[in-house]
Order: structure tokens, then sequence, then C-alpha cells
């Protein structure tokens, strides 16, 4: 999982198209589909790596409309018909040429979090891909995030997105395991700000078995809605400052 922070040069593109020179350059197929242009996302490349053209031409170098491959009938059925589209697409490219595997790079247009439905099925979505993908050999997945898009979801799925993913990646590219330990550090680096340290570790455990609820994120928030009422959406903001400031900025 990879967080960008908007459009600006430093907001975390250039890596990607730095990541994407290096896996072409070692043999294996790349399929982008982050942006909704690809023509400008070619020149992009092109200004990192000018072989890039010549990789386009071979089929090495795939660059998809992310607005057009990502349609919101997809996610139907906890997203199968998007995860077999995938499945399809990697088929074909792999018949045009012979490479040492692939690297996948995919994020859903800013539409998708703009309406609680389909919010939850991005959750449902990223899990599937979780079960399906990061186990299987010679296919590497990046599934990236603008922060605009992850602050407008509310607290339970930002946890199941990150209970999804194996991996976060920081802005220098530098990869590390997420576990359920480390949200439960965020959380109470959170409840830290507004209660003493024993008085947060005593609301986790009021809240049930707080390991287990940060595995199930919306009995988590449910949890401490039933305790604080309106307040917990104070106690929710902190929570994601704690993770916005985690996933941005490397330990």
């Amino acid at each position: 999982m990879y967080i960008l922070e908007g459009v600006a040069p430093n907001s975390g593109y250039h890596q990607l198209y730095e990541q994407i020179s290096k896996y072409l350059s070692e043999g294996y197929a790349v399929v982008y589909v982050v942006e909704s242009n690809p023509s400008q996302v070619a020149s992009k490349i092109a200004s990192v790596d000018p072989k890039s053209k010549r990789f386009l031409e071979s089929k090495a170098l795939t660059l998809i409309d992310k607005n057009t491959f990502y349609l919101p009938k997809k996610m139907n059925f906890y997203g199968r018909p998007m995860l077999d589209e995938w499945y399809g697409l990697l088929s074909k490219i792999k018949e045009s040429g012979s490479f040492k595997g692939f690297l996948v790079m995919g994020m859903l247009p800013d539409a998708f979090f703009e309406r609680s439905r389909i919010q939850k099925k991005i959750v449902e979505y990223e899990k599937l891909v979780a079960k399906n993908f990061e186990n299987l050999s010679g296919i590497e997945a990046i599934c990236c995030y603008t922060m605009e898009c992850i602050e407008r979801l509310p607290l339970s799925y930002i946890l199941g997105l990150l209970n999804s993913h194996q991996r976060i990646i920081y802005p220098d590219f530098e990869r590390s395991v997420w576990t359920p330990e480390k949200s439960i550090e965020l959380v109470e680096n959170a409840l830290n700000r507004f209660f003493p340290s024993e008085m947060s570790k005593l609301i986790l455990r009021t809240a049930g078995n707080y390991a287990d609820n940060i595995l199930q994120p919306e009995a988590f928030e449910e949890s401490i809605r039933g305790m604080f009422g309106q307040s917990a959406e104070i106690i929710f903001d902190s929570i994601k400052a704690e993770i916005k400031k985690e996933i941005l900025s490397r330990p």
C-alpha cells in the first residue's frame, strides 16, 4: 500500500516512475493503472527513463486510464469481476513476451471515495486482492491511494485497508510489514493525547479484546462510539492523524 500526497512534483508519483523504470530494466512487465491520462503518463515516465517508449511498443509496459478500467459495476460481488479483469489482462500480456514477473500498480478513481456504499466495497475488494494476489509467485501488486481519498473514509475502513495489506511502502519506497499490533500502537498513541496511558489501555480493554477488534474495525469503531458518543469523532480524528503521520514519514 503506497500513499500519494496529491499531484505536486514531490507527491510520490516520481518515485512510482522510478520503480517502473527499475522493474522494466530487470525484465519485468509493468501494468500501471494509477492515473487518468496514459499519454501524459507516458511522457512523464519518459522523462525518468527515455527507454520507456521501447517498452510500451513491446507490451512490457502497459498504461491504462484508471477511470475506464475501474468501474463501480465491477465492484459488485465483492469485487470479483474486477479481479477477473486483472487476471485477463495479465494473461494477455504474458502471451506477448517472456517476462521475469509482473509489477502491477493500481489506484481506484476518486469518485469511489465519495459514496459510503462504494467505500465499503473498496475494503471488500482489497481483502479479495490480498487473498488472491499477494502470495502469487512472480506478481508484485502495489495498491496506491491519495491521502485526500484516504481521509474521506471512516476510521473503520482505513483500518480495514491497512489490515488487508501485508506491507506499507513509505515515501522513500522502503517497505515495512504492517501488523495489527502496529494499528494498536497508533490507536494507543492517539488515546494518550486525551487520557493517561493506563486509562488508554483500560479504554481499549473495555472495548473488548482490542487485538481482535482492530482486526474487526467496524466493531472497534462501534465500541468507542458507544463509550464516548459524539465525542468519539474527536478520538477518531486523532487516530487518523496518527495513521497519516506514520504512513507518510519513514520512522
